[in-house]
């Protein structure tokens, strides 16, 4: 009784811990001081002083807690503990704020040292003093206030690291209740969104916006954090100026290596390509989002527009224009029971059905009686692989053409051209083998980032003189291997392919 007396009512195995917790935090408040000033990478005025304050209030704070653990605490080393409470609880909120990263290390670092020496102080004294039901008062309020009321909540606290492991926290941004500790790694994703709409108003376009009517205003209605795992989405209501709303989500990324949204790519302006007209409002084609389109009311249960609207790689018109092929990747997958894959979806109004699981890239037979699918190969090396499979529309029937280290394929007539291996090779449609057309050195393999693979040189050098090849020799070296220009399989094989049909006329 006499020791719980002396020690405010503390357990001994309590007041160690605390006084063990006021040591790490005094003395690493010492080391993190100059790291966390960024002294030696900035030289506004400021910094020297607020050094220097973080490394008084650490060595000061240590002391105070020595003191204390010998019993000789006095009113000035209480003082210098709570001085140092308040310095590291606002150094750690301005780094946290402030800084250029979202994770600032050292402001939540500090934030930790406060609440560390905030332990330490309370681990003896006037909290012991009080009635039991008034300091579980104290400890709930405590609790309620840095899990759930900003600024307060920004401290480390329990619930805030659940949520930053579980990856995944959802809050009203207009509520006064939000656990700020759990959207340090996201920062601010409101503004740059905000930023971004900002922008927007008044103008029409691709989606989230409308093809026909400007944006007039938006209101967020909800975040939800991502954590380190994922981006953080940002749900707008966008109200339109013929009175229609739309919920949207629209990720966004706010972290050291950029700051990025969903939004950026109608925010940058568009460079005119030399040789192509620009659209404009005398042309027959109005772009918007794909379940806009009044023929395929079924395409809304296939995309969602979350993160963007299909590429021009993910929709391929048939020659007939009566029916769309779609890749729908799992990112882009809806609400609806239909999952991704390449589906085939009439604009009659009939119900899509799926061709195969997964593929890349998908192209039309001039006839429309197959597609030709590339899906990716299990990667035993740097070469990145696909197989090139048609698929009969009507029965669902597949066989295997070949293999590609490209990305890209063309169908001209009945025949598949396709890259491998340097070599442009041309297949039929219906199956068969395949014809090794050219060999093209400058089509090489797309590899993994990174990877090493065999170079060959035009010319080695010896001596430090340069020597020309001897036949038979291939000198290699291993080099990082640039990845070829997009888009050059399909046009060595239209070369090749218009070609053909010139000698055929």
């Amino acid at each position: 009784m006499r020791f719980r007396q002396h020690n405010g009512g503390m357990p001994q195995p309590i007041r160690l811990a605390a006084l063990a917790c006021g040591l790490l935090g005094g003395a690493l408040g010492i080391l993190v001081a100059p790291l966390a000033s960024g002294l030696l990478n900035d030289n506004a005025p400021l910094v020297v002083p607020q050094l220097l304050l973080l490394l008084i209030t650490g060595v000061m704070s240590l002391v105070g807690v020595l003191r204390r653990a010998r019993g000789g605490l006095g009113g000035i080393w209480s003082a210098f503990i709570s001085l140092a409470v308040a310095v590291f609880i606002i150094a750690g909120l301005d780094l946290l704020y402030h800084s250029d990263s979202l994770l600032e290390p050292f402001g939540g670092l500090a934030l930790l040292l406060a609440g560390e020496l905030l332990l330490c102080s309370l681990a003896r004294g006037w909290l012991g003093a009080l009635p039991i039901r008034l300091r579980s008062f104290l400890l709930v309020t405590g609790l309620l206030l840095v899990s759930f009321v900003a600024p307060y909540s920004a401290l480390p606290n329990p619930l805030g690291a659940y949520y930053l492991l579980a990856g995944g926290y959802r809050y009203d941004p207009h509520s006064p209740f939000v656990n700020r500790f759990a959207t340090l790694w996201d920062g601010d994703p409101i503004a740059l969104v905000s930023a971004r709409l900002d922008l927007l108003i008044g103008q029409t376009g691709l989606a989230p916006l409308d093809p026909r009517q400007p944006l007039e205003s938006y209101r967020v209605r909800e975040v939800l954090s991502g954590g380190r795992a994922a981006w953080a989405r940002v749900r707008v209501e966008l109200r339109f100026a013929d009175g229609h709303t739309r919920l949207v989500s629209i990720p966004a990324l706010d972290s050291p290596a950029g700051r990025l949204t969903a939004l950026d790519r109608l925010t940058v302006p568009l460079q005119a390509v030399p040789g192509i007209a620009p659209a404009g409002s005398d042309t027959s084609v109005q772009l918007g989002v794909l379940k806009a389109l009044p023929l395929a009311p079924a395409a809304d249960e296939l995309v969602s527009t979350i993160l963007s609207e299909p590429q021009a790689s993910s929709v391929r018109w048939a020659p007939d224009g009566r029916t769309v092929l779609l890749r729908v990747q799992p990112e882009q997958q809806g609400t609806g029971e239909r999952g991704p894959g390449l589906w085939v979806v009439p604009l009659d109004g009939g119900d899509p059905w799926k061709l195969v699981e997964e593929a890349t890239d998908a192209v039309w037979s001039p006839d429309e009686r197959s597609v030709v699918a590339l899906t990716w190969q299990p990667q035993d090396g740097p070469v990145w692989r696909r197989a090139i499979t048609a698929i009969d529309v009507a029965t669902g029937v597949r066989h295997r053409l070949g293999v590609t280290d490209r990305s890209q394929i063309a169908v001209v007539r009945d025949q598949v051209y396709f890259l491998s291996g340097g070599v442009l090779w041309q297949v039929p449609v219906a199956g068969g083998s395949a014809t090794r057309l050219a060999a093209l050195p400058d089509a090489g393999p797309m590899v993994a980032e990174g990877a090493l693979v065999p170079t060959p040189r035009p010319a080695h050098h010896r001596g430090g003189r340069r020597e020309r090849k001897r036949p038979g020799s291939h000198p290699a070296t291993l080099g990082r291997r640039r990845e070829p220009e997009p888009g050059w399989a399909a046009r060595a094989a239209l070369e090749w392919a218009r070609r053909a049909m010139g000698s055929a006329g």
